[in-house]
């Protein structure tokens, strides 16, 4: 059986602050990603935290590189990563064009 859990998402290497953090993303088609890491870990995705702007994806596999700011506060925290036609997406909210 294969494993979806990961939605297509999977890290190469480990979040560190101040370096390079790799990811392989597996898109259905063409689109754009963008992405936020709550980097205080005080549960708000703000525009400040969005790590990946409309990156332009293509269908299959998309290796994609981002750096995790010094500002970063060390421990656990979420990302959220929202795929979409058109690029320029909120954190939150609906959107048309999802994958």
């Amino acid at each position: 059986a294969t494993d979806v859990s990961d939605d297509g998402f999977q890290f190469i290497t480990n979040l560190e602050k101040d370096f390079r953090s790799f990811i392989t993303v597996d898109a259905s088609k063409t689109g754009f990603l963008d992405t936020w890491l709550d980097l205080n870990q005080d549960g708000i995705f703000s525009e400040a935290e969005r790590i990946i702007d409309s990156k332009a994806l293509v269908s299959g596999s998309n290796n994609i590189v981002f750096i995790i700011p010094t500002s970063a506060t060390v421990g656990q925290t979420w990302m959220r990563f929202r795929a979409s036609d058109t690029g320029g997406v909120n954190s939150y909210g609906g959107i048309s064009g999802v994958k």
